[in-house]
């Protein structure tokens, strides 16, 4: 930049140098007011750990062979991809004890589904971190959070067997029946047809037909027992799986706490001087941008520059010649007068008054001198 430039933007600022001022004074004022409207946010952090092959890498997708993905990457956009759901975050409100401050409307799922995030951190690790305005509320919902997509992940990986052991429950009321059936209607037939006595025997058609009802007995009974033994298998299946999703999902640092609050001076300062910085880069743009559409003349040489006439005098402000004359006058005070002293009448010498006469004396006698 020339200096010619230079002076040209000083001069249109100092100008109007009031008007400039007002973006970068606006914008002072706005970062003033957002940083005494800012509130004190506490962070509660839990950090959970994945090993790569567990149930819940399956679920995540980690082991689905078309994507690069950690169990830690996969875990975390798992969680973030729940906390968009309704029944997720009912879930965590209700762990976190909450439940009755979201019916009231103190609190919305809105404002902790943006308080609560999940990423990861390393290829086995992953942290939930909650940052709200209450830390005990902080705490209990990172706690909450873990705890309800465990459960989620759980009810996931058992809703077969769930389901499988309720269809089972119902079949075994049915076999049950059936058994029951098929012994009442032997026990009717022997009563209804007894033993002849001792040394005889059944006739061939009572004899077949206690050979069907007792066949009909132990096949009611080994459908019984089947069903039972599967329901058995589905339910040690289940436990199974909640002992292998409570060993294998970690939590390595459960969340504490918080005492102070996130960010601190460092925060607030940084946060005021971006708003300094753009209201003095919007208040240098508009000196800019007077300056370049100024086609005013200002100096001598924007005589010669533009008008190619050469500059004979130049007429001072009369305005700027009157106040740089006032100033003047007001700055020169009247200088103190010395006291003035008492003169003295030269002391006369006797002796030399004697001996010699006065020089306007001998002056007058050379005149009468012939």
């Amino acid at each position: 930049m020339s200096r010619y430039s230079v002076i040209r933007l000083l001069e249109t600022f100092f100008r109007r140098w009031w008007l400039y001022l007002i973006p970068l004074v606006l914008l002072c004022g706005l970062g003033a007011a957002s940083l005494a409207a800012k509130k004190h946010v506490y962070k509660s952090i839990v950090t959970v750990e994945v090993p790569n092959s567990s149930i819940l890498s399956k679920l995540t997708g980690a082991d689905n062979g078309f994507g690069y993905d950690t169990p830690a990457v996969a875990t975390s956009k798992q969680i973030n991809s729940r906390l968009q759901t309704q029944l997720f975050m009912q879930d965590i409100a209700k762990r976190a004890g909450l439940t009755d401050l979201v019916t009231t409307g103190a609190i919305t799922y809105d404002q902790m589904r943006a308080s609560i995030g999940a990423s990861e951190s390393g290829s086995t690790l992953l942290k939930v971190i909650v940052s709200f305005e209450d830390p005990a509320v902080s705490q209990r919902l990172a706690q909450a959070t873990i705890d309800a997509f465990v459960q989620s992940v759980l009810d996931a990986n058992v809703a077969d067997y769930t389901v499988a052991v309720a269809f089972l429950d119902d079949q075994l009321k049915t076999y049950q029946s059936d058994v029951d059936a098929a012994r009442l209607s032997l026990d009717d037939f022997l009563i209804a047809h007894p033993s002849p006595g001792l040394g005889l025997d059944r006739s061939d058609e009572d004899t077949i037909q206690i050979q069907r009802l007792q066949a009909a007995v132990s096949q009611a009974e080994q459908r019984y027992n089947n069903s039972v033994s599967k329901r058995e298998d589905a339910r040690l299946s289940t436990e199974q799986a909640k002992a292998d999703v409570g060993r294998r999902i970690r939590i390595v640092d459960a969340p504490e706490v918080p005492t102070v609050p996130e960010g601190g001076l460092k925060t607030a300062v940084t946060g005021v001087a971006v708003f300094v910085v753009m209201g003095l880069v919007l208040s240098l743009a508009a000196v800019v941008v007077a300056t370049t559409f100024d086609h005013s003349i200002r100096f001598p040489s924007d005589i010669r520059d533009r008008l190619g006439l050469a500059v004979l005098a130049v007429v001072p402000d009369a305005k700027a010649v009157r106040s740089l004359r006032r100033r003047r006058s007001r700055s020169k005070a009247p200088a103190p007068q010395e006291p003035q002293r008492a003169r003295l009448a030269p002391r006369v010498n006797p002796v030399r008054s004697l001996a010699a006469p006065a020089p306007r004396e001998r002056a007058g006698e050379r005149d009468q001198t012939p």
